[in-house]
């Protein structure tokens, strides 16, 4: 009973074999403000209020490697939705407007801006920006966007054009570059605005049909048969998946025990002792502890082995 747009090739587990992706990166609900709503699977935004912009990132965010995915502006308004990129990052969060942008593609003002502040407090170095050919944005319009981690640049599409000549596979003429790798991972974003609403469409490689909007949906995949998309994808640039992204050295691939999940998540129960308490069982060594008591209602505990107790 689902139509056919209804009916997405995101799945928990991926093969390389088999063109099987696993998880697409969708719009992240935990850097949306109550600003803009997500529906669709976390596939559309629309601003839902006047009172300000609601800026939405992704699910997934890379340091490395190069990525492509696509847009559909559903309803334009003003100076809605915009699209650019922003930082996965906890410092620029509001609970109203959501994750602030680091680059942005102004579309209804045919320029880039990038935020100086959030560019610089995140590390990405001194920022070149090329507004030459950059055009204003409608209703209807796709977007395609071309983000180089390895040699730090960004080129954008309108509707299968790239302006000013630009060419993400030849790493020539890009709309955006900047000089460091930034602190933390990069990851797409979108500013919603409302009165009217403004309403954005995305495909990571997951949603070919822009949640029906394509009437025959995309059949362009990347270098490894990974997604499908409106546009072809360059050499060299890969879907927003699992099955694309980097694995740690100290992750075996070729690991097939049965409960090979487990060495990588596990809850496990304890007793507390209301003192030093040495905790076995679990399998192997975490780098991300979640603990709660079960029965009252303390604090969540989070702890990592990057920033320490």
């Amino acid at each position: 009973g689902l139509g056919t747009h209804d009916q997405l090739i995101d799945t928990p587990t991926f093969s390389a074999d088999d063109g099987n992706g696993g998880n697409f990166a969708t719009y992240n609900p935990l850097s949306n403000g109550s600003y803009a709503d997500l529906t669709e699977g976390n596939l559309q935004v629309n601003g839902n209020t006047s009172a300000d912009a609601a800026w939405t990132s992704g699910t997934m965010g890379f340091t490395s490697g190069k990525w492509y995915w696509e847009h559909y502006i559903a309803t334009q308004y003003a100076y809605g939705p915009t699209f650019g990129l922003a930082l996965m990052n906890s410092r620029s969060l509001s609970t109203t407007t959501g994750q602030y942008y680091a680059i942005t593609w102004q579309s209804t003002s045919s320029q880039m801006y990038a935020a100086s502040s959030n560019t610089t407090d995140f590390g990405m170095g001194t920022m070149t920006v090329n507004s030459t050919g950059v055009t204003n944005t409608s209703t209807g319009d796709y977007t395609a966007f071309y983000l180089d981690c390895d040699n730090r640049k960004l080129w954008i599409a309108l509707n299968g054009t790239i302006p000013n000549s630009g060419d993400p596979a030849n790493g020539t003429n890009p709309q955006v570059s900047w000089t460091e790798t930034p602190f933390y991972p990069i990851t797409f974003g979108v500013q919603n605005l409302a009165s009217p609403q403004s309403t954005a469409v995305l495909n990571t490689g997951s949603n070919p049909s822009f949640n029906g909007n394509l009437g025959t949906p995309g059949t362009e995949t990347d270098d490894n048969g990974m997604g499908l998309f409106k546009y072809n994808v360059p050499d060299g640039f890969l879907a927003m998946c699992a099955a694309n992204m980097p694995i740690a050295a100290e992750v075996d691939p070729a690991q097939t025990l049965d409960d090979y999940p487990q060495k990588l998540f596990s809850p496990l129960l304890y007793t507390g002792t209301g003192s030093s308490n040495a905790i076995s069982g679990l399998g192997f060594s975490p780098n991300l502890t979640w603990i709660k008591n079960r029965d009252a209602t303390d604090d969540h505990k989070f702890t990592d082995t990057v920033r320490g107790v």
